[in-house]
């Protein structure tokens, strides 16, 4: 039995040119499951919405904190990779609809030009970089957001130390396997992965892994705020919004999803990837990634927005309050609320008692003669009488004489005792 032909020896016998067929369109569309219009307008449209993303972090950075760190570099580092990766996916957008027509069916060759054939034999290197700056775009972003949250993890807790350190290394081995991944499965020219003769299934066990490992990666970066926002005392409203800002990350992850399972289908009794499915749905994550990386940076727009609304909000309250409970209050609360006022200005809310050594066995005469009295022992260390007519009233009431002479002998009744002043005492 006669081996099949090769491709090179049915690409030599195409046409040069062929007369326009919308049939080829549809084919194509059909096996793509998008068509390549809206695939290449879907695409431009998402990169352009996180290039101005981006553009907006970075005037916000520069008006908000007058310079970039980091993190702001590693987000412009993914968007540069972005935009190579959009510039690849034009170019490679007609070979890879191309590649799809005819795993659908192998027949469909003769719809092609031998150009677009040698074109579609040549797009190898196009797509090992178009997976290169795509995953590279990606992973950008997720350690721009490593390097923002080694700033919160640093002094909080050793085992989230530990965690970031093996998060990090994960992403970077990762990132470094998913480049890898086209180089490993198809060799360097890639023949393994043609389309024609034969269906080959040898990107299903890399592609799997580098899902498993994109996944693993979004769900550690998420686990990080997750776990920083368990410990912390925030209301649950404000955990909520911040945690908003990583439905993104999610979505990343949704996508993921999609693109492994929904690209995959049966073709010669054996599981392949769609080509244009597949590679549309990594630049589309790659712009997702990206738009995440530039939206972050306007958490504190929306926070300080959340504060201003509250504080506005509550001094409503406590205007209407006041003003219900005006008519209410008599004088003497009136006088007692600016008491408390007048006093809670210069007196803490709580304040500690002291600690006096010494001052008990100094009034209970502890080592003194019988005839000493306490008023005689500090006549040296006291200036006055205090603490004896201190005592003399925790014993009774005390009187006096009103020492006027045009008194008539009325009786003074002290209402509170007279402050003792200590002098020379052990005070701790």
């Amino acid at each position: 039995m006669a081996a099949p032909p090769s491709l090179a020896q049915l690409i030599s016998t195409l046409p040069d040119h062929v007369a326009y067929n919308p049939e080829r369109a549809r084919i194509a569309a059909a096996s793509a499951k998008i068509s390549q219009r809206a695939a290449e307008i879907l695409a431009g449209c998402c990169a352009a919405v996180a290039l101005l993303a981006v553009c907006g972090r970075v005037l916000f950075q520069l008006k908000k904190r007058g310079k970039l760190f980091a993190d702001d570099f590693l987000v412009i580092f993914a968007t540069c990779c972005l935009a190579t990766s959009t510039g690849l996916f034009y170019k490679l957008s007609p070979s890879l609809f191309m590649t799809d027509a005819l795993r659908a069916n192998r027949e469909n060759l003769a719809m092609y030009s031998s150009k677009e054939a040698t074109a579609m034999l040549a797009m190898h290197e196009y797509i090992e970089a178009f997976i290169t700056f795509a995953w590279t775009a990606n992973y950008a972003v997720k350690l721009s957001f490593l390097v923002f949250f080694r700033q919160l993890v640093r002094d909080v807790s050793g085992r989230l130390t530990i965690m970031w350190w093996f998060v990090l290394a994960f992403t970077i081995v990762s990132w470094i396997f998913s480049i890898l991944n086209k180089y490993i499965a198809c060799s360097v020219s890639g023949t393994r992965c043609s389309a024609y003769p034969k269906m080959t299934n040898v990107l299903m066990p890399t592609g799997w892994t580098c899902f498993a490992l994109d996944v693993a990666s979004d769900v550690g970066i998420v686990l990080i705020p997750i776990l920083l926002l368990r410990n912390s005392f925030l209301r649950l409203s404000q955990k909520l919004r911040i945690l908003a800002f990583l439905c993104l990350n999610v979505f990343c992850i949704a996508l993921a999803l999609s693109r492994i399972v929904a690209s995959a289908y049966h073709a010669d009794g054996q599981i392949v990837f769609r080509i244009v499915h597949t590679h549309f749905l990594l630049h589309i994550q790659a712009c997702v990634a990206v738009l995440m990386g530039g939206v972050t940076a306007f958490r504190t727009i929306f926070a300080s927005h959340f504060r201003e609304r509250e504080n506005q909000r509550s001094a409503f309250h406590n205007r209407m309050r006041s003003w219900f409970k005006r008519p209410e209050s008599s004088p003497n609360e009136a006088l007692g609320e600016n008491e408390k006022q007048r006093k809670g200005r210069f007196l803490p809310v709580s304040i500690s008692r002291g600690t006096i050594r010494g001052l008990r066995t100094f009034i209970r005469r502890n080592g003194r003669e019988k005839g000493h009295t306490t008023c005689e022992s500090t006549e040296n260390g006291s200036q006055d009488g205090s603490l004896q007519s201190y005592h003399n009233y925790m014993k009774g009431e005390i009187r006096r004489i009103d020492p006027e002479p045009e008194s008539t002998g009325k009786i003074v009744i002290l209402e509170q005792p007279p402050s003792p002043a200590l002098y020379g005492h052990d005070f701790a």
